[in-house]
């Protein structure tokens, strides 16, 4: 995991610990940026590579399948 801040070593993809709808893309030499989607703007974070987008994909839909099955 990397902090919002360090500079990036290897080119990819990143998404953020706390809000993984936050796939991100950056170069190596990149500095990690802040997470946009806080509650009350962006927030310092650690960034986690993305291994792959169809993995996180599969979390998205699963998570809300899990909220919109708890709202009813």
């Amino acid at each position: 995991m990397f902090k919002t801040g360090e500079i990036c070593t290897e080119s990819g993809y990143y998404k953020c610990n706390v809000h993984v709808k936050n796939l991100i893309y950056l170069e190596k030499g990149s500095k990690y940026p802040d997470c946009p989607l806080g509650p009350y703007g962006s927030h310092n974070t650690l960034w986690a590579p993305a291994r792959t987008v169809s993995k996180i994909l599969s979390e998205l839909k699963a998570s809300e399948k899990n909220m919109a099955t708890s709202s009813e």
